[in-house]
Formats: C-alpha cells, sequence, structure tokens
C-alpha cells in the first residue's frame, strides 16, 4: 500500500519547510550571517506560506510545534538536530520519479530541492502533480527493503554478529534469500569483502563519526520508505528490522 501522489508531495513540501525552519537556529545560512530579528523574520514567512498555500494542514502537531517555537538567542540544539529531516525529501522525490537517483549512504544529501519544489515563489501543486510519476511499488518496495538493511546494518555494526562475518549470509539468516538478492544487487554491497561499502571502505572499517553520519541517514531514509509504503502517519512510523 502506497500513499497517494498528491500527499508525497505535500509531505515532501512541508518537510522541506521544516528542515528550513530547523535551520534558522542557526546563524550562519547558506554561507551569511543573519540576524536574530531576520530568522525571526524567515520563520515567519514560512509559516504564511504553508499556511497561504493550504499546506499548514498537512504538518503534524510535533512540527507545528517547532513551527511556532519563535528563535532565541541561545540557540535551540534539540530543534536544530531536526535539520535531518531533509534526508526524507530525497526518497519522496525520487519515489515521484522527479529525481533519478538516491544519493549513497556516504554523505547527507546536499542537492537543494527548492527550485524542483518551488518552495516560496512560482509554486503550484498542479503543476508538480504533472511533472510526476510515481514509480512502479515493487520498485519503491525493494528500495524499502534495501533501507532496512542499511538502517539494521547501522544499528548492529558488529554487536551481535562477528565482524569477521559475511553480511551477505548474515541477512539471508535474519531475513530470507530475497533480502540476501536485494542487498547482492546493490552497488553499495561488495561481495568479495562481505560487507556494506561506504567510499570503497567496508562498513566495519568505518570511523565513529562516519557511522554516527550513517545512522542518521539509514534511519531517515527508512522512517521515509516505512511511511511511503504503509497506512502509518507521519508521527507514527515505527522501524522495526
Amino acid at each position: 500500500m502506497l500513499k497517494e501522489k498528491k500527499e508525497i508531495i505535500k509531505r515532501a513540501l512541508v518537510l522541506l519547510a521544516f528542515a528550513d525552519r530547523c535551520a534558522l537556529e542557526k546563524s550562519v545560512i547558506d554561507g551569511k550571517k543573519r540576524s536574530l530579528v531576520e530568522r525571526e523574520e524567515q520563520r515567519i514567512a514560512i509559516i504564511n506560506w504553508l499556511s497561504r498555500m493550504g499546506y499548514d494542514e498537512s504538518i503534524t502537531k510535533k512540527e507545528k510545534c517547532i513551527f511556532n517555537s519563535q528563535i532565541l538567542d541561545k540557540p535551540n540544539i534539540e530543534i536544530l538536530s531536526y535539520q535531518n529531516y531533509y534526508e526524507c525529501v530525497e526518497p519522496l522525490l525520487w519515489s515521484l520519479g522527479l529525481i533519478e537517483n538516491l544519493s549513497c549512504y556516504d554523505d547527507y544529501v546536499l542537492f537543494d530541492f527548492h527550485p524542483l519544489l518551488n518552495l516560496g515563489k512560482n509554486h503550484s501543486l498542479s503543476s508538480i502533480e504533472r511533472r510526476s510519476n510515481l514509480l512502479p511499488e515493487s520498485i519503491i518496495q525493494e528500495k524499502r527493503e534495501l533501507s532496512m538493511l542499511w538502517y539494521w546494518r547501522s544499528l548492529e555494526n558488529g554487536k551481535y554478529i562477528s565482524s569477521n562475518v559475511n553480511y551477505l549470509n548474515a541477512v539471508k539468516k535474519v531475513f530470507g534469500e530475497e533480502h540476501a538478492r536485494i542487498l547482492k544487487n546493490s552497488s553499495e554491497y561488495d561481495d568479495q569483502r562481505g560487507d556494506f561499502i561506504v567510499n570503497n571502505t567496508s562498513f566495519k572499517d568505518l570511523d565513529d563519526n562516519t557511522l554516527k553520519k550513517i545512522k542518521i541517514i539509514a534511519e531517515k531514509r527508512f522512517y521515509t520508505f516505512e511511511w511511503l509504503c504503509t497506512d502509518s502517519e507521519w508521527d507514527e512510523v515505527n522501524l522495526v528490522c
């Protein structure tokens, strides 16, 4: 069961605006120092735009609370951390056929999606709908399962399985033949080294900072696909490996 195209588009738009709001906790944005007044004005402008476009109805209670939180002198670190939800925008746009490929797990998404969704100016939901072509459910479901495996690998990382194990065999044992096939066909798995690969490095050999980053990326991508492929509300997605 997939979410409908219009609902996916609205979720992508809200998440993009949400990431923008969270980024306003920083005094330097896009390389330019922004005053407290400027950032508070931008927060209000984001809220007003969402309301004017009718997207406020697609905002969750948790998101609304953050949108309505005033910018203060001292950065709210918790709100700033929610900027990572920008990672969720890409899988939604990919499922809509608006971008060709998903990023690798080696770094945060750096592509600017504002022009693609016309956030803030020359915006038309119907225009985005016409440009969108929802991918077949089978293709989306396979990416969902691959994202689950990446999330599982980011959590596991030698905690329960020996670091010398072949992870294709481990996936086959834990999840079954079909998941093993999906992993083996992924360009981000190396059969010779028997492990997930990040920047040509085996997952087990990654440093702690890289592992923390990948865990965030993997969680957000899996979270997005779980919402997309189930009847769960956005704030009620349950990640189970």
